[in-house]
This record gives structure tokens, C-alpha cells and sequence, in this order.
């Protein structure tokens, strides 16, 4: 009888210990229940979050397509417009030669509010030809009968001068550029020795 009680009290305490490691289990078990739930909270918020930036990216890249879109539109137009100008007005094509009464009409007959410079051959001008801003210099002569000018297309930015001295801070131009400048001033030399206006 003393067997049988030891025995059940082992059996009682193998149990009870059997009890204790499953509930400390189930405690440990609800603990990483509870990390994980915080876990998957935080990558829902995180999902949330990434959603939304995807959404505004989305937003502001049809944004941008859309403002690239009109102004490849707009720049089409421009360059169709400027054909069409180009096109109805011959005087523009290149290497023309324009009148002494064009030139004075298209810098208001030597007005000083249109003079942007001076140099060693004579005055230059800001003027209009054919719908076009042009720079107009005006060599000097002796005879008004004799005057004659050169009409270059105006350069906002400055002389060749100043864009290869990098005035004001403008980047350095490209040796394609610079060498599409030396053969179109080549181009106009052979211009301008083809005709009287050298002579």
C-alpha cells in the first residue's frame, strides 16, 4: 500500500512538474504571440505607408508625363510655327541681303534705345525682320548712299566673345559647337567676299 502511495505521489509530482512546464510554455508561447501580432502591426504600417508613396509616385509621374507631354506639344508647334514663318518670309534664308531702308525701318531709323553696342566697325542694333529678333551692325561709311550692315540673329546671352571667356559665369561651349561657329563665320566670309559689300 506504501508502494502504491509513493507511487502516485511520483506519479502526482511528474504531473504537477509536467504542468508547470506547459503552463511556463504557454506563457513563453503567448509572449511571442504578442512580438509577433507587434511585428506584423508595424509591416502592415509599414505596407500602408509604402502604398501610399507608391500612389503619390504614380501621382506626380503622370504629373510630369503630362507636363512633358505638353511641352514636347508646345515645342512642336513652336518649331511648325517658326517653319511657317520662315517659309512665308524669303528675306530670311541665308546669306540675303536686305536694304538700307529694311534695315533702318527695322531698327527705327538708327534709334539709341535699340543700340546694344559699338565696336571698331561701326554700331549694332536690336532690331526686327520678318518676324525675327536680329542684330544689326552697321558699318561704318562715309557716304549714307554706301551704308551697308550686317544682320545677325540676336544672342540674348552675349557675344561669341563672352560665351568663350565664360562671362557671367556660362558654361564653356562644346568643341562641336565651336566648331559648327568656326564653319558657319567661314560660310559668311565667303558671303561677304562674293559680294560688293567688301569692296
Amino acid at each position: 500500500m506504501k508502494q502504491e502511495m509513493d507511487a502516485l505521489k511520483r506519479d502526482k509530482d511528474d504531473i504537477f512538474n509536467k504542468l508547470v512546464k506547459v503552463s511556463e510554455q504557454k506563457e513563453t508561447l503567448e509572449q511571442q504571440v504578442d512580438d509577433y501580432g507587434g511585428i506584423v502591426k508595424d509591416l502592415e504600417d509599414t505596407l500602408a505607408a509604402s502604398k501610399s508613396l507608391i500612389h503619390s509616385q504614380k501621382l506626380e509621374y503622370e504629373k510630369v508625363k503630362h507636363g512633358r507631354d505638353n511641352a514636347l506639344k508646345d515645342a512642336d508647334e513652336l518649331c511648325k510655327e517658326k517653319e511657317k514663318t520662315i517659309s512665308s518670309c524669303p528675306s530670311l534664308t541665308w546669306n540675303t541681303e536686305f536694304s538700307l531702308s529694311e534695315m533702318k525701318l527695322a531698327i527705327q531709323n538708327f534709334s539709341d534705345t535699340l543700340k546694344v553696342g559699338e565696336g571698331g566697325f561701326g554700331r549694332v542694333y536690336r532690331g526686327l525682320l520678318c518676324n525675327t529678333t536680329v542684330a544689326i551692325k552697321m558699318l561704318r561709311s562715309h557716304n549714307l548712299q554706301e551704308a551697308s550692315g550686317l544682320v545677325y540673329e540676336f544672342l540674348p546671352n552675349g557675344s561669341l566673345e563672352d560665351r568663350l571667356a565664360c562671362e557671367n559665369n556660362t558654361l564653356p561651349l562644346t568643341w562641336q559647337v565651336r566648331t559648327r561657329i568656326i564653319g558657319e563665320i567661314c560660310s559668311a566670309l565667303i558671303f561677304l567676299h562674293s559680294t560688293s559689300l567688301t569692296q
